[in-house]
């Protein structure tokens, strides 16, 4: 039972280093190829200053 237990702890091990690899060599990637996840800057109304979300436009334009 004792095995069981012990191998079950070290497989665990495993794959917390593992996956702790893949994600500290996953951020040196992104970071050489530009860093954030969005490009430039988000879309703001000229008008009113609100963000734009996902249409052209803004409802202060709808009035």
């Amino acid at each position: 039972m004792i095995n069981i237990v012990i191998l079950f702890l070290v497989a665990m091990l495993v794959i917390g280093v593992v996956s702790k690899l893949r994600t500290v060599s996953a951020r040196r990637i992104g970071r050489r190829r530009g860093g954030g996840a969005l490009p430039g800057k988000p879309r703001k109304c000229r008008q009113c200053g609100r963000f734009l979300i996902g249409s052209d436009r803004c409802d202060c334009d709808k009035r």
